[in-house]
């Protein structure tokens, strides 16, 4: 297997484990500053991620934003969260509007994904984290445009202002691809650990961050951290992403 450095050094290296997006809360949660944080959820649906995130981070403010024709909007029934609507480009906020932008699965349906993560930057404050997750090595679903690998997906952010601090993968390929071919063979436990990762995981040959770097490869789903560049001294600890990530070095 080919090891690419940047990849490697943004790898988890204290665990070893199929990442979910509540793990990924988890992390954020526990690395944040005590004070207010500020939320959006961009592509919210139907703002199932305002819950989680309330659970984690107490003093939130949360914001969600989706296309208007999308069909988890369409179908939204909450009232207890402030939501928006866009062109999906142009984010309807002010520069440094937000501490995290969260996005689950959302840039592999974006027609000019370049386009809309200089946006992130610019509505993040310096310093402000970009979270969630995206489709590498997963069939097309929903309209989807693209699959990023791991090392374009980094590279993607990276040159729009957003660096990477931590991939991992989540739920690998194969069963993704089983559960379109198979719905009936497909093992709703394998959100959770599915087959390729837990041999991975049960490997003896392997470090902890050999494990995780596996994972990532053979993902159909990425988990990712970045970081919004020219931090602001104060918003966050400098040692953060080494925390996030576990001793990775």
């Amino acid at each position: 297997m080919m090891f690419i450095r940047e990849l490697w050094d943004v790898c988890p290296g204290d665990h070893a484990m199929q990442f979910s997006n509540g793990m990924l809360v988890e992390r954020v949660a526990a690395s944040l500053p005590d004070r207010k944080i500020s939320l959006l959820d961009l592509g919210c649906g139907d703002g199932r991620s305002f819950d989680m995130f309330q659970q984690k981070i107490p003093n939130l403010e949360w914001k969600g934003l989706d296309i208007p024709e999308s069909p988890e909007v369409k179908s939204r029934t909450r009232t207890d969260c402030d939501f928006y609507t866009f062109n999906g480009v142009e984010i309807p906020f002010d520069d440094e509007s937000f501490d995290i932008v969260y996005s689950n699965q959302v840039f592999e349906h974006v027609r000019h994904p370049e386009d809309l993560l200089k946006e992130v930057a610019r509505v993040l404050v310096r310093g402000g984290l970009f979270i969630g997750s995206v489709s590498y090595l997963q069939p097309f679903h929903s309209f989807s445009y693209f699959n990023f690998t791991p090392y374009g997906w980094y590279c993607a952010c990276a040159d729009n202002g957003l660096m990477p601090s931590m991939m991992a993968g989540g739920i690998d390929s194969v069963s993704l691809i089983q559960r379109d071919i198979d719905r009936g063979s497909f093992k709703d436990d394998w959100w959770r650990l599915s087959p390729f990762n837990a041999d991975t995981i049960s490997r003896t040959d392997l470090s902890v961050k050999q494990k995780n770097y596996r994972m990532l490869m053979f993902s159909g789903v990425i988990a990712f951290v970045c970081q919004r560049k020219l931090s602001a001294a104060g918003d966050f600890p400098s040692e953060w992403d080494e925390r996030l990530r576990g001793d990775s070095r």
